[in-house]
């Protein structure tokens, strides 16, 4: 290992014990003093162009736009210094609701953390919510991963989770803009997401309307993808998107009679060729 590559992984290791406590947000708050709190032109600060695909709850930002036109910015944003800009750490609902206030100015404790404290401190404000944005976790785990070099099990101890529950969350990015941007903003659960982000993407696609259609359990679409998997090309054909599982039973659905038709006969040929039992 050379001394560069040492260098590397001991700043990774202080990195992470630093970043797992779960005071580390109050912390770093606490360590700038009120004469730290700089009072910043809006038109100055900018979002991460790396989160610029998530979004917010409309709810949310009208209840935040409610509370700040009724009692002001309760804590500041935390951002840090981009160029001749300031980019936001924490705090982004409080900056768009400013904006869509028409805020000239925003509080703000200017740090000069670099862009990876930045992904580390947004992560570890994630963690410490329950109602967190996983959709931003995901692309905050995979840029930590790509741009980082952090490994599942780093990201693991940061996030206080298994390492096969990290690899979940990763994974979401695999699915449709569209679904993605309905997970972010709550419409698609968790559970249901990361079971049919195992599949390709137009297959997801098709499986999610069948969800919202049939207002699916997660159980009932992890049968039903556990079950689609296990068909052959042939099979999946036939089922596509027309195939639901529920309660032991396998249900084809067609719009019209020729649909219907043209997939009995190819199930009349499956079952001969007994890859379809009844």
């Amino acid at each position: 290992m050379t001394e560069e590559s040492r260098i590397i992984k001991r700043n990774l290791k202080t990195l992470i014990k630093r970043f797992s406590k779960s005071d580390v947000v109050t912390n770093i708050e606490k360590n700038y003093s009120k004469d730290k709190i700089k009072i910043v032109n809006t038109r100055d600060i900018v979002e991460n162009p790396s989160l610029k695909k998530v979004k917010i709850d409309p709810l949310q930002i009208e209840e935040t736009c409610k509370s700040i036109q009724e009692s002001g910015i309760f804590s500041p944003l935390i951002v840090r210094i981009v160029k001749d800009k300031f980019e936001v750490v924490l705090g982004f609902k409080k900056y768009v609701c400013c904006k869509n206030l028409n805020k000239e100015t925003i509080p703000c404790i200017v740090t000069t953390m670099d862009e990876e404290e930045a992904y580390l401190l947004m992560l570890a404000d994630e963690r410490e919510h329950k109602n967190c944005n996983i959709y931003k976790e995901a692309i905050i785990c995979q840029n930590l991963c790509k741009k980082y070099g952090y490994k599942k099990k780093d990201l693991a101890e940061l996030l206080k989770q298994s390492i096969s529950q990290v690899s979940n969350i990763v994974k979401l990015l695999n699915l449709p803009q569209s679904i993605l941007d309905d997970l972010s903003l709550g419409k698609i659960s968790y559970g249901h997401a990361r079971t049919i982000s195992r599949l390709p993407q137009e297959e997801s696609l098709k499986i999610y309307e069948l969800i919202k259609q049939n207002k699916m359990s997660v159980r009932d679409t992890e049968r039903y993808v556990h079950d689609y998997e296990n068909l052959d090309d042939e099979a999946k054909y036939i089922a596509n998107p027309h195939y639901i599982s529920q309660n032991n039973q396998i249900i084809l659905r067609f719009d019209s009679i020729e649909e219907y038709k043209k997939a009995d006969k190819r199930i009349q040929k499956l079952i001969k060729k007994k890859k379809i039992v009844l």
